[in-house]
């Protein structure tokens, strides 16, 4: 993953969670899960990326979620619904 973030030049921090720990207080379900953090701390929106149906083609989708709720946090406009979020199962270890 830092490799990738290298080459890619990212603009952002990416985060690890190899303990599951943030997984677990977020309440996420699946990977890849977004979580949008508003300036008050609480989760703006949660849920899938785009509408994207085949990963072998990652630019083919139609709707951009998490951008459209990006957007409106910026413009301090209401945040559209989370959408549910479609991947594979996070799978925890059990206590």
């Amino acid at each position: 993953m830092a490799r990738f973030a290298k080459e890619k030049s990212l603009a952002f921090e990416v985060y690890i969670d190899s303990d599951q720990k943030t997984a677990e207080l977020f309440g996420a379900q699946t990977t890849p899960d977004v979580f949008v953090i508003g300036l008050d701390g609480k989760i703006a929106y949660t849920g899938r990326v785009n509408d994207m149906q085949n990963p072998a083609k990652p630019a083919d989708f139609k709707k951009s979620f998490l951008r459209n709720a990006l957007e409106q946090l910026v413009a301090n406009k209401s945040v559209p619904d989370s959408v549910t979020p479609r991947g594979i199962r996070i799978r925890r270890p059990k206590k």
